[in-house]
């Protein structure tokens, strides 16, 4: 065992160093810490899988050969957002050394979130657990054991608190010789504290109740940690060790060593979006000069549009009657303006929304690194020549206040635009046609205001998926709209993105409608904070006629 241990340790420590979601399957198959379940259960959609080596050393009577390595395998789905069904095997090996390690059973269970959602502070879940015996010993091989435990977690940001307690009902062979066996109660629990972003550390320990009349009490301890090597592979590692012995009859192994990678895939994984490359240069010109987007930019603001001359009629043809028809009335698409309850008491909304300020303006900070230059999605077009004739003039023509995008600057929250999830496909980060169609909406509507000067495109989304999965997702949206913008004639040093995942829901997460509310992407019109505009519903009263004659001031 001692000489394994040096053989194995090196090799862990040259994958820590040589290695540049948080939700796993533990050993025993649930989400949770290295062995400890928490309240929190895996993303709809997303498998995880866990392989580990579990090296066992009793140290002491019986004789050496108790001794035990095994290979459990673990693996978790996630059913719902609130619901996990979980299983695990002992031993790939099969080397029969499934009882010498004190873990010799296989698992069946699901877990269950009852209160808390993804991202609150705390949690409460119930656990049901079957435990089938794998033994040589025919008496104890397939008896099943039932554990029924509620889980409390309490998580904020890097460090985490988790307790369970619950009964153990164990199955019995009276004729085997196995049992009869006490009423077994157990409990436990783990502290957990992200030092850096990749690297968890964990502290652990359960215990169990006698199970048999004048018996031993069992339990172990165990600190480790696990880290995110890749957003699909996860290193774990644990050294425990037993709470309880016994030189007559020891109740477990007197340590423990645990060496696990952990992979999860699905729609919630933790995992990095990749930026659709644009089309070559050559393609967007050709594409500029197909009719289908001219006829968009004129169903916007057709006077904003060159229009195209008429043919000039052969010279054999006698001259067409001159016929001037009047100008069309340009209509502006309507944005409605709206306040934020009526906008989650309405039907979903099929345009973007305008939200009614009605409180004093929210200051923002405008950080350097959340301006759209910085983004590679916008490194990739800045060279093209994709800039729409929409509202190009219109925003040219303006002078705004001056911005200086290489300090952070306080900034007064003027106008707030929301568009749900219409604007994006499920799941991706490309714009619809919707989408593109009431982002130009918005870009004529500002190409009117001339109070302005700059924007803070903020991404959400739902709960459904990693909180770094979903951070990456709705920073993408965020970017893909700010794209959008400077294409429209927005300067680029005014627009700035941050993207928020699912940390500030504008409503529930337990229903279908209450997801689609949170998949959403805000636009902030910003101006100086010193700065006192109007709002967009102010109206401006003219004043009254008078025939009173004011005298004029004397003069020298």
């Amino acid at each position: 065992m001692k000489s394994t241990s040096r053989v194995l340790l090196p090799i862990v420590l040259f994958l820590l160093i040589a290695c540049p979601a948080w939700s796993l399957p533990t050993t025993c198959g649930t989400t949770g810490l290295l062995t400890q379940p928490t309240a929190q259960t895996l993303n709809s959609g997303n498998i995880c899988a866990g392989i580990w080596s579990d090296i066992s050393e009793w140290g002491q009577t019986p004789a050496t050969e108790y001794d035990a390595t095994i290979v459990p395998f673990a693996v978790t789905l996630g059913l719902g957002s609130f619901m996990e069904a979980y299983g695990s095997f002992p031993n790939l090996l099969f080397n029969d050394e499934e009882e010498a390690s004190g873990r010799g059973y296989s698992l069946l269970g699901t877990k269950l979130r009852l209160f808390g959602q993804r991202n609150s502070l705390l949690k409460f879940a119930v656990d049901f657990q079957f435990r089938r015996a794998v033994s040589n010993d025919p008496a104890k091989d397939g008896l099943t054991d039932k554990l029924i435990r509620g889980i409390v977690s309490l998580k904020k940001e890097k460090f985490g608190l988790h307790a369970w307690g619950g009964t153990l009902d164990l199955e019995e062979n009276i004729a085997g010789g196995v049992g009869p066996f006490e009423d077994v109660t157990g409990f436990g629990g783990g502290i957990e504290f992200f030092p850096i972003e990749r690297l968890r550390l964990i502290a652990e320990a359960d215990s169990y109740s006698e199970t048999t009349t004048g018996g031993d009490k069992s339990g172990e301890w165990m600190a480790g940690l696990q880290y995110f090597i890749s957003p699909h592979l996860t290193l774990s590692i644990g050294y425990g060790q037993s709470i309880y012995s016994s030189n007559l009859s020891p109740t477990g192994p007197e340590s423990r060593i645990l060496i696990g990678l952990s992979t999860c895939q699905g729609i919630g994984t933790y995992s990095q979006i990749k930026q659709q490359m644009l089309p070559p240069k050559e393609d967007i010109d050709e594409e500029k000069t197909e009719p289908v987007n001219t006829l968009k930019i004129k169903t916007l603001s057709p006077l904003l549009v060159k229009p195209k001359q008429a043919p000039v009629a052969p010279a054999i043809l006698p001259p067409a009657p001159e016929v001037i028809e009047p100008l069309e009335q340009p209509v502006s698409p309507a944005i409605p303006i709206m306040t934020l309850e009526e906008i989650l008491a309405a039907p979903a909304a099929a345009s973007a929304v305008e939200v009614l300020i009605e409180d004093d303006a929210e200051i923002i900070l405008l950080e350097p690194n959340q301006n759209i230059s910085t983004t590679e999605t916008f490194a990739k077009i800045a060279g093209q020549q994709s800039l729409s004739t929409v509202s190009t003039p219109a925003m040219a023509g303006t002078e705004r206040h001056p911005i200086d995008p290489t300090t952070t600057n306080r900034a007064k929250v003027y106008r707030r635009f929301l568009m749900p999830e219409f604007a994006f496909e499920v799941n991706q980060f490309a714009l619809t046609p919707e989408g593109s169609a009431a982002l130009s909406m918005i870009a004529v509507e500002l190409s009117r205001d001339n109070n302005w000067y700059a924007m803070r495109i903020d991404g959400h989304t739902d709960s459904t998926g990693s909180d770094r999965y979903n951070m990456d997702l709705s920073l993408s949206r965020a970017v893909q709209y700010g794209t959008q913008l400077t294409k429209n004639g927005v300067e680029p040093e005014r627009v700035y993105v941050q993207g928020f995942g699912e940390t500030y829901p504008i409503a529930t997460n337990e229903t279908r409608e209450g997801r689609a509310l949170n998949r959403r992407v805000e636009l902030l019109v910003l101006v100086p904070p010193d700065v006192v505009v109007p709002k967009p519903a102010d109206e401006v009263v003219p004043a009254e006629p008078t025939d009173e004659v004011v005298p004029a001031e004397p003069t020298d």
